[in-house]
């Protein structure tokens, strides 16, 4: 092995440690043809958040999706593995499907190194910039199924936390009551005004751009304006919609 690039691959080993890579170009053993160096030359889209999916395109990578390793950047010095979940071939070009890996703590967007490790032969493509971006909250439903001054609500959906901010329209941000990561609630302020027919209930993750526009999710304020409920109970709930 040529002793300059010997001491260079020890240095980065040492440095990276277990499933790291250098940022640029490919790492490659020494005599690998140029044509032949594997190489992603796409990813779509440029970020995501954990448990999401992306396609990757690359050259003289494998063909078997056992046989290589997408690796994610979650953090810094945090490298996570995706799962290559199929594999396509075209005209030479191989186009990857992988699921981003997901991690519960993650709490803030963090843009790093993408790349693909190849298991036999020791070859690393050349790394692309990748957004991991935490998964937004979203509210799927809630109870009481209508609103009023005074009354607390609960929300169930997926992926609160303790420091998400729920914004409630006419009242701004109110105090979240966190139960768990699928149920949260919050209490409407005993002035809240009564002129609107509907409350719009937007949950965010606090200093962090997330993914694709917020939902807002929207309930009645008043029962009056629920339609009938067929077991006679109070109606049925109001479907979320898109907002601000």
């Amino acid at each position: 092995m040529n002793r300059p690039f010997a001491a260079i691959l020890l240095l980065v080993t040492i440095a990276l440690g277990a499933g790291g890579v250098a940022v640029g170009t490919p790492l490659t053993p020494p005599g690998t043809p140029p044509s032949t160096i594997p190489r992603i030359i796409s990813i779509t889209p440029g970020s995501g958040s954990p448990m999401g999916s992306v396609v990757i395109q690359a050259v003289n990578v494998p063909d078997d999706k056992n046989k290589a390793e997408v690796w994610f950047t979650l953090a810094p010095n945090t490298p996570a593995q995706g799962t290559i979940s199929n594999v396509a071939v075209s005209h030479g070009t191989l186009t990857y499907w992988v699921q981003v890996p997901g991690d519960d703590s993650l709490v803030a967007s963090y843009q790093g190194p993408l790349y693909i490790k190849i298991k036999e032969g020791g070859h690393v493509t050349n790394s692309v910039q990748f957004r991991i971006v935490p998964t937004a909250p979203k509210i799927t439903s809630h109870s009481p199924q209508y609103g009023a001054p005074g009354r607390t609500t609960t929300f169930r959906g997926v992926n609160f936390k303790p420091t998400d901010e729920v914004v409630v329209s006419n009242a701004g941000a109110l105090p979240l009551i966190y139960r768990s990561a699928t149920e949260i609630a919050i209490t409407l302020p005993a002035n809240y005004p009564t002129k609107d027919k509907y409350i719009k209930v937007n949950v965010h993750r606090k200093n962090v751009s997330t993914a694709g526009s917020p939902m807002a999710y929207q309930y009645a304020l008043d029962p009056s304006l629920l339609p009938p409920s067929k077991t006679g109970n109070t109606g049925q709930k109001v479907e979320s919609g898109k907002g601000g």
